[in-house]
């Protein structure tokens, strides 16, 4: 990559975002892991396991509009500070819970909010603010963080599991991400506070709001069902534990290669003619699992982890490019109630997907809800921008 496309400013500014979108979504995929251990622990059903991180994608699309415009109010840098303390705090009590429902608050609220404080909302506020040119490129360098947190925080997760038990682990990553935050935020800007702390409803009017609101959060449901429950799924249908974890891995690492691919290629084609082949791909990925002979191979596992990692790579540089082709004026109060569907949705998607193993015994259903998600996403974006 040439370095001379973005200032050395810009840089810096990258990298900050990459990094707290790294440990934003690295800590929540790597929650994957924990899933497994927590259910035995407190010898929980999955379905009322899942509620702890589906409370944390709920607490995500409530929050996004208020961090949308405290980021827009207030700068990422000022933002990333307060964050750091808030992820320690919630991750060290999380680790001292003594059983589901104190997780339900320190993992699913208090932590939630810290993480999602330097996620996708702040990071994709940030860049628009301080990216004349090149958002969609300089999006997609950005959020390959997500990918490489999640690959690198799912392995040490996994380490630390394995050496001290998942209480401890927590503990630890809390007290690591904290400082990282603290450290790359000043790598930030000063926000010059010129935006107004109000939101403005008025967009609710606009259909066209409703069309990518529909598309982000059927996506956010199934990007977020597959990465809380794949874990489970590849060990229910007989693979190792190690590859099932590994999984997650692969598919954040190549989420961030697909992150680059998809951001870079905005710049010669139309985000919305991305987006439809990113889905057929995700759609293929869904369909080698359901056809999967059993016990699942180490093949079938890491193909699709690579397939669905590609497409679901496009995510984080495709979503708000498309939206601020839309939405130009006050984008992170926008941006904010966009992704409150995400949360919400997502939300309901995780819990779902347990709730349907609990009565069926198997995902296979569940896959076929996924399946119509990604089709329900890609159809309302159609219908906002491929009509033209």
């Amino acid at each position: 990559m040439n370095l001379k496309l973005f200032s050395k400013k810009e840089i810096f500014i990258i990298a900050a975002c990459f990094a707290g979108i790294g440990i934003c979504y690295g800590l929540q995929y790597s929650f994957s892991i924990f899933f497994v251990e927590i259910t035995h622990s407190f010898k929980a059903t999955k379905s009322s396991a899942s509620l702890i991180f589906s409370i944390t994608l709920l607490i995500y699309g409530l929050y996004s509009p208020i961090i949308g415009i405290l980021t827009n109010r207030y700068g990422g840098k000022k933002i990333f500070k307060i964050a750091c303390f808030v992820i320690a705090l919630g991750m060290i009590l999380s680790a001292f819970a003594k059983n589901i429902y104190q997780l339900y608050f320190t993992l699913g609220i208090l932590t939630a909010i810290g993480i999602n404080s330097v996620g996708f909302i702040p990071v994709t506020i940030i860049i628009s603010n301080n990216f004349p040119r090149r958002k969609g490129f300089a999006l997609g360098l950005a959020t390959t963080g997500v990918g490489a947190g999640a690959f690198l925080i799912s392995i040490f997760s996994k380490i630390l599991i394995d050496m001290f038990g998942w209480q401890l682990a927590l503990a630890i990553l809390g007290v690591i991400a904290g400082i990282l935050v603290f450290l790359f935020s000043f790598f930030l800007p000063e926000s010059p506070n010129i935006h107004s702390f109000k939101f403005d409803f008025s967009i609710f009017k606009n259909k066209e709001f409703w069309f990518i609101q529909s598309g982000m959060t059927f996506g956010a449901m199934t990007a977020q069902g597959v990465m809380l429950h794949i874990v489970a799924c590849f060990l229910d249908k007989g693979a190792s534990k190690n590859i099932a974890a590994l999984s997650i891995s692969i598919i954040g690492l190549v989420g961030s290669v697909g992150k680059i691919f998809w951001g870079y290629l905005t710049e010669f084609c139309k985000p919305i003619k991305l987006y439809i082949t990113a889905c057929i791909i995700i759609i293929i990925a869904f369909f080698l699992i359901l056809y999967s002979g059993l016990p699942i191979s180490n093949y079938s596992v890491v193909l699709f982890s690579i397939l669905f990692g590609l497409g679901y790579g496009s995510f984080a540089p495709l979503f708000p490019t498309l939206a601020i082709s839309k939405f130009k004026d006050n984008f992170g109060n926008i941006m904010g109630f966009l992704a409150t569907g995400n949360g919400v949705g997502a939300f309901f998607s995780t819990y779902l997907l347990g709730y349907i193993y609990d009565k069926t015994g198997n995902y296979n259903l569940a896959f076929y809800f996924l399946i119509s998600f990604v089709i329900i996403s890609s159809f309302s974006f159609f219908l906002a921008f491929g009509r033209k």
